[in-house]
């Protein structure tokens, strides 16, 4: 077996999931990862899939014929679990302003810092119902970097921009 991301979008309507989860059953195919939201009036899926590589090519063939989506697949190669203890989760929040998810990515690169997930939403405060910013990310330090430094950097960046950006539990 082998692991292939299949990525997939198309007009948001009733029965997609199942379509499309239908189809890789039917090819031999066994879901193991799955990210899936309606963005807009777009429904997009990620999906890591397990399946050989005669039935990737039929799966290929089968998803341009059944279903209305804009589908790819492509070979992946599954990772073993990491040393989970590298890994930390940062939210940040405050007010919707451009380039905020560029200058916090641009400064996590500069400490060779990986993005492993990253969600972004508006949301409204409370009380004034201003649209903030938010945003959720698993990242995973260098053996070199260790939390403290990186709650360090975090507090210098949030300063810069004026918004909240800490680690969580």
């Amino acid at each position: 077996m082998q692991s292939y991301i299949l990525t997939a979008f198309g007009a948001d309507k009733p029965g997609l999931v199942s379509t499309l989860s239908g189809l890789i059953e039917n090819n031999g195919g066994n879901i193991e990862e799955s990210k899936m939201v309606k963005m807009g009036n777009q429904f997009v899926m990620i999906i890591l899939i397990s399946l050989s590589n005669l039935e990737a090519m039929n799966l290929k063939l089968n998803l341009n014929k059944n279903i209305n989506l804009q589908a790819q697949i492509i070979q992946t190669k599954k990772l073993d679990n990491e040393k989970i203890s590298h890994f930390k989760k940062l939210k940040l929040s405050g007010a919707d302003n451009e380039g905020i998810v560029h200058s916090l990515t641009k400064k996590l690169a500069t400490y060779n810092i990986n993005i492993i997930e990253l969600e972004t939403f508006i949301d409204l405060a409370p009380i004034s119902a201003t649209p903030l910013f938010n945003l959720n990310a698993l990242i995973k330090l260098p053996k070199n970097l260790d939390e403290n430094q990186l709650i360090d950097i975090l507090d210098k960046h949030s300063k810069k921009l004026g918004i909240d950006i800490r680690l969580v539990n």
